[in-house]
């Protein structure tokens, strides 16, 4: 066969079509003889076996020994081929908790990224001034209080007798026995809604300002005379002697828009389908 009709056989467009099968067929076989391999292939690093021997250790109290490795290997080698078999038996569609923790990872990933740089010092006490309320320091009253209890009779009429007679040198010896504390620090608004409930924390911010009992106040225990022994009104902090503080919040609130915003450009490539 002379030269000519050798590069003329070989320009043939057939030829290159074989040629081309033959190449992808090749590369075909090559691609499923190591996806076969992989398939039946476990693998676990050392980083993986050691942490696993931490969590042993933390858990035992003692250091694994030879034997403790080897379960330690074993049992990874079993979860791995159990989640494999139910990943190919298809056992994680339609599981709530395995899409919820799914969902959770892939947030994590999204929200595990190195935070926005330092804001400049003009920026922390902008978002100070803006966020006033957050940073100021609340009212908070301290107070004492004679319990009575509502399962008395007439605990109004028994309340307002102990009104009359009540006062700073007898007040502890007065009234019913009480499961929480009978005199209170400086306590905010928030705290004494937590130990006494709303309706009190309430009427007990309405109090005068003076060390003598007044009430009866009604709780979610009962009937109490109280006595505001100190108060401490709201107070707006100078961003100065916030200032760490503030950084930090401004720095979470920048790394929340930023998680927020990687979310909704995720979620935006999907389109929602409503089917009947």
């Amino acid at each position: 066969m002379s030269p000519n009709r050798s590069c003329r056989w070989w320009s043939e467009p057939l030829v290159h079509f074989i040629a081309l099968g033959l190449i992808v067929f090749a590369l075909d076989h090559i691609w499923q003889k190591r996806t076969d391999t992989s398939a039946t292939t476990v693998s676990i690093t050392e980083t993986e076996l050691e942490r696993r021997a931490i969590l042993f250790a933390a858990e035992s109290k003692r250091t694994p020994t030879d034997e403790d490795l080897q379960a330690l290997l074993y049992a990874y080698v079993e979860e791995e081929a159990l989640v494999r078999e139910a990943l190919s038996m298809g056992l994680d569609e339609g599981d709530t908790i395995v899409r919820r923790r799914l969902a959770q990872k892939a947030r994590f990933m999204l929200e595990d990224t190195t935070p926005p740089p330092a804001p400049s010092r003009e920026e922390v006490c902008a978002f100070h001034a803006a966020q006033a309320e957050q940073f100021s320091t609340p009212p908070a009253r301290a107070f004492r209080h004679v319990f009575i209890r509502p399962d008395q009779p007439v605990p109004d009429t028994r309340a307002r007798a102990l009104l009359e007679t009540v006062s700073s040198q007898n007040w502890q010896s007065l009234g019913d026995p009480f499961i929480l504390r009978r005199e209170y620090p400086l306590s905010s608004r928030a705290d004494i809604v937590g130990a006494f409930g709303p309706d009190f924390a309430q009427a007990l911010f309405q109090l005068d300002r003076e060390a003598v009992f007044q009430g009866p106040l009604p709780s979610a225990y009962g009937l109490h005379l109280v006595a505001i022994t100190d108060t401490r009104e709201a107070s707006q902090s100078d961003c100065e002697d916030v200032f760490t503080e503030v950084e930090s919040a401004l720095i979470e609130s920048r790394q929340r828009e930023i998680n927020a915003a990687r979310l909704r450009e995720i979620v935006g490539r999907y389109n929602v389908v409503v089917e009947e």
